[in-house]
C-alpha cells in the first residue's frame, strides 16, 4: 500500500514536470516565431531597398506620381516590372501563411496603391496584361478588400 503512494506521487510529479516541460517547449516556440517573423520581416525590407528608385517615383511628389508620367523606357518598366514582382511573392506568402494580410497592409499597403494608382503602370501591366500578373492583381484585391471591411 506504501508503494502504491510513492509510486502515484512520483507519477504525479512526473506528470507535473512534464506539464512545466510542455509549457515551457511552447514559450521557447512562441518565441522563435517572433524572431524568425522579425528576420523575416527585416529581410523584406532589405528586398523592398532595391527597389528605392521606382518607389521614390511613385510617391506623392515623385516624378511619376501624376497621371500623366511613369514607366517610359524599357529600362523603367523592367525596374517597375521586378518591384511588382516582389509584391507576387509577397501575396504567395500571404497563401502560404507565411505573413498576415493585415502586416503586409499595414508595412507595404501604401507602396502597392502608388503602384496601382499610377494610371500608366495599370493600363500597360494590371490591364493589358492581367493575365501575366495575377498574383499582383490578387494580392491588391486582398489589400482592396481588407481596406473596405476595416472601413466599416
Amino acid at each position: 500500500m506504501e508503494w502504491e503512494m510513492v509510486n502515484a506521487l512520483v507519477a504525479a510529479i512526473a506528470v507535473l514536470i512534464t506539464l512545466v516541460g510542455v509549457w515551457y517547449a511552447a514559450l521557447q516556440l512562441r518565441a522563435g516565431q517572433k524572431t524568425a517573423k522579425g528576420d523575416f520581416l527585416l529581410r523584406l525590407d532589405d528586398a523592398f531597398q532595391r527597389h528605392q528608385e521606382v518607389h521614390r517615383r511613385l510617391r506623392p511628389g515623385g516624378g511619376w506620381a501624376d497621371e500623366t508620367h511613369g514607366p517610359a523606357t524599357q529600362a523603367e518598366w523592367i525596374m517597375v516590372e521586378q518591384y511588382m514582382g516582389l509584391f507576387e511573392r509577397i501575396k504567395v506568402m500571404v497563401d502560404d501563411g507565411i505573413i498576415d494580410l493585415d502586416t503586409v497592409d499595414r508595412l507595404y499597403g501604401y507602396r502597392l496603391f502608388n503602384i496601382v494608382g499610377n494610371p500608366i503602370i495599370r493600363r500597360a501591366k494590371l490591364e493589358s496584361e492581367a493575365a501575366s500578373w495575377r498574383d499582383f492583381i490578387g494580392l491588391w484585391q486582398a489589400l482592396e478588400a481588407r481596406r473596405t471591411a476595416t472601413a466599416r
